[in-house]
Formats: structure tokens, sequence, C-alpha cells
């Protein structure tokens, strides 16, 4: 008997992720924009994340990608970030100062754990445009209210403390 591959199992992924912050800290989104081996995109993904730093909003891509590519049965990705920062913290050349962000690549680490191989690249912002221009769109069309943008943001805190950020 044969075992049958899952529909949505793609093996081979690469993501372009980026986050932003209008205001630093202000009002956040991420977004992650996935590709098969035949460099065609295969989903775009968001999050309007309400008021946080732009770390964060970098941080939180690279965990909504990770989760994604959950979905779709990745064994092997490479993740491309115009985030500098993320990156060599990520590989661990940067030190991570904020505790919030510790916690955060905490998570991320530990999501990783079920990956064949991870390969995470900084590129220059001019070679992340899709995922750049997402993300402002999802900016720019879910301008919330101060109260929203407040209310969004304490349950994000709280997703976060409880490990489950989307």
């Amino acid at each position: 008997m044969t075992e049958q591959k899952n529909r949505n199992t793609i093996e081979d992924i690469t993501v372009y992720i980026d986050g932003a912050s209008k205001g630093n800290p202000g009002e956040g989104a991420c977004a992650a924009i996935f590709y098969d081996n035949n460099n065609e995109i295969i989903a775009e993904e968001g999050r309007v994340l309400g008021i946080c730093t732009n770390n964060f909003a970098e941080y939180a891509s690279f965990y909504l990608a990770l989760k994604v590519l959950k979905k779709y049965n990745a064994k092997r990705i490479k993740i491309f970030s115009d985030s500098e920062l993320l990156v060599k913290q990520y590989n661990g050349e940067y030190n991570i100062k904020d505790e919030k962000l510790k916690k955060l690549m905490s998570i991320i680490k530990n999501e990783i754990k079920g990956f064949e191989s991870v390969e995470v690249t900084h590129i220059p912002r001019e070679k992340n445009k899709v995922a750049d221009a997402f993300v402002n769109k999802l900016l720019k069309a879910k301008k919330l209210k101060k109260t929203d943008q407040k209310m969004l943001s304490e349950e994000r805190n709280y997703k976060f403390h409880q490990k489950k950020l989307f």
C-alpha cells in the first residue's frame, strides 16, 4: 500500500516577509508572500497588529509565515526579509535586548523545529517589493480608530502571553 501525500503538501517553499509600523510605535501590520518552486505565488497572508513597534511587526511576519508553512506541510523553507536586525538576531549575530522580542524569538525557534531545513536571509528592500506593498496596503486599508487600535493591541498582547499570536 502506498502512502498518499496531503493535497496541501508543498515541500519546498520560499517566503518573503515584511512588517511595518507607522509611527514606531504605531499602527502595525505584517505580511508574508509564499512562492513555490516555479516562483509562482501560492499564498499571501497578512495581519493588522494594532499598536506595536516596527521590530515587533517584523518578528510577527516571521511567526505568521511559519504558521502558514505548517498548513502546507512544508519541509524545506527559505525566508527572505529586508530586516537586517531580525535576520541577524535569528542567526545569533546580534543579541536581542527587548524582552518581548526575546520571547517571540523563542516561540519562533520552537516553531522552526518541525522543518527539515530553514534558511533565513537578509535582502535589500528593493528585492522585497511584493511583501512591502502588501503590508502597506494592509495598513492603508485597515485604518483603525485609536480605541480600536488599543483594543487590538491588548488582544494581541493577551494572545502573545498565551503563545497563540494568530
